[in-house]
């Protein structure tokens, strides 16, 4: 069986045999945080938190289970990535799910 992807909401589908699917969830926010330009201040923490959430949440409601959770932060690790990790792996623990499947980058090279 070839492999069959197919889209539902913010979810990628992709059928990998005749019981199998690799589920993809994803989530982005842009404009909100404690950065000069974000039009609505919340703190990283808090921001991260939902987004995560958001994305986390649908994984779950198909039924599939967490292989790995990757953040792709558009920010400097110091202070403000550390802070939204701090609020990924918050979600991780109040969902119960595994704290190691965290992955991700931050952006260091530019201000």
């Amino acid at each position: 069986m070839s492999n069959v992807q197919s889209k539902k909401r913010d979810l990628s589908i992709i059928q990998i045999n005749d019981t199998q699917s690799i589920i993809i969830s994803c989530d982005a926010v842009g404009g909100i945080g404690l950065k000069t330009y974000d039009s609505i201040k919340l703190s990283p923490d808090l921001v991260a938190y939902y987004t995560a959430r958001v994305a986390l949440m649908e994984i779950l409601s198909v039924g599939a289970s967490l292989v790995t959770l990757v953040d792709t932060l558009s920010v400097e690790m110091e202070p403000t990535g550390e802070q939204m990790i701090k609020g990924i792996r918050r979600i991780l623990d109040e969902l119960q799910l595994d704290q190691s499947t965290l992955n991700g980058s931050t952006e260091d090279l530019v201000p």
